[in-house]
């Protein structure tokens, strides 16, 4: 199960069960039933922190994956020799970035899911966490203590701290781990199933205590009314303890209650597992190929309407399953980069090379090499236009001489027409 469900289990634990009371006699400690599934709840709850690094772990790493992606394919793309092959790969880079961004923008609602369940959760889990520090608090021994155990036994603090570890936890603590979050492990326990009434007049805690004018369940104090502790899972009368559990909300208005609000984002998030589970940018060729602009951009690079897209989109890359696109990142992760391009030690294949860094060098390689080959070509063309222009040049001076050399004779003229000779009557003498 992944990591991001983990608090939804206790969470609905918790509210799947009725309202459970526990009767002990005033003054008497309260019982192990009502307190230790606080506990093993508030523990859950600041696991959620783990939670939702796990979702931010598994984004990332997602994000990483796709730029590696992005950045293989373009180094495959630059080292092309031919044109038309630089090409066809085009519609590839545009297609994989944008994918990317969508899953990218497609994070912020899990995320923000996450968020607001954490909030909620760390929230009742710190009430729940400070009714503890009070009862620990309380226990100067197993006499005078609301730290009860079972039977008509109380519980000093250094014995009652096993049992309350769950309510010690902070959020970054490192006993959260991953191991505790098997569905099994957060179960409440089952003899909360199993509550007796006992007595515990022989103890003292002064949260039940209602003997005394000053006492809170005296007569003249609370008077039988409860006191609602950890943010209100838990009521507490001078005889009497009570765990609260809360509906399931079904809707985001029955979400009235810190613990309602932190299953609602949870269920929210939940929703989202099929995306938020993806660790790894696993587009293929045909994924890629099925984009929504991947025509768009074939019908763009190649200059045709976009109605004649598709056809050209099977002439070039093949139909759904068919070699070009099954082999297609085989094709791209087995190309070996030399060390020169990469500034390693020794060739590398493109899947192998796990850093931006030195993809991004091979790339600046590649490119540098098809700019000097650009500027190469460019430097024979302008040559060779110097020479064309040198010979144009002599031919006209040539020509020019050929003709003068027919004086103002315009017959003789006539007879280099062939030539190109214009017999000008306007013209100057001699050169007619």
């Amino acid at each position: 199960m992944s990591q991001i469900s983990i608090p939804v289990i206790a969470l609905l634990v918790l509210c799947g069960d009725i309202t459970r009371q526990t009767d002990a006699a005033a003054k008497g400690p309260i019982k192990k039933e009502s307190w230790t599934p606080l506990c093993a709840l508030s523990k859950v709850l600041n696991a959620s922190t783990k939670a939702l690094r796990a979702l931010i772990s598994k984004i990332t790493t997602r994000a990483h994956e796709a730029e590696l992606m992005y950045s293989r394919l373009a180094v495959y793309t630059a080292a092309l020799d031919d044109n038309e092959e630089k090409k066809m790969y085009l519609p590839f880079l545009l297609t994989l970035r944008e994918r990317a961004e969508e899953h990218t923008e497609a994070m912020k609602g899990p995320l923000n899911h996450a968020t607001e369940s954490v909030t909620h959760a760390l929230y009742v889990a710190g009430a729940i966490d400070e009714f503890a520090s009070v009862l620990k608090q309380t226990a100067k021994d197993a006499t005078h203590t609301c730290i009860g155990n079972t039977a008509d036994t109380g519980l000093a603090a250094a014995e009652a701290a096993t049992a309350l570890a769950g309510c010690t936890a902070s959020p970054g603590d490192n006993t959260l781990n991953a191991a505790g979050f098997a569905p099994d492990k957060l179960k409440l326990t089952d003899n909360r199933l199993q509550l007796q009434e006992d007595t515990h007049t022989a103890k003292d805690c002064f949260l039940t205590d209602d003997s005394a004018a000053g006492d809170a369940h005296h007569t003249t104090n609370l008077n039988g009314a409860p006191l609602n502790l950890a943010n209100g899972l838990l009521k507490l009368t001078d005889t009497q303890s009570t765990l609260i559990a809360t509906a399931e909300p079904t809707q985001l208005s029955d979400a009235t209650t810190a613990v309602s609000k932190a299953q609602w984002a949870l269920k929210q998030l939940m929703g989202t597992r099929a995306a938020t589970d993806k660790s790894k940018a696993n587009l293929t060729a045909d994924d890629l190929i099925g984009s929504s602009n991947f025509a768009a951009y074939v019908a763009k690079v190649y200059k045709v309407e976009q109605s004649a897209a598709a056809q050209l989109i099977d002439d070039k890359f093949g139909a759904a399953g068919s070699d070009f696109r099954k082999n297609f990142w085989t094709r791209i992760e087995l190309m070996s980069a030399p060390a020169e391009a990469t500034g390693l030690k020794q060739s590398s294949n493109l899947i192998d090379i796990t850093d931006l860094k030195t993809l991004h060098l091979a790339q600046i390689y590649y490119k540098n090499q098809m700019w000097s080959k650009a500027a190469e070509q460019t430097k024979e063309l302008k040559k060779l236009q110097r020479n064309t222009n040198k010979q144009d040049s002599k031919s006209t001076e040539e020509k020019e001489k050929e003709c003068s050399a027919a004086g103002d004779d315009q017959k003789a003229c006539e007879k280099l027409k062939d030539k190109g000779c214009v017999f000008n009557k306007d013209g100057k003498h001699g050169k007619k």
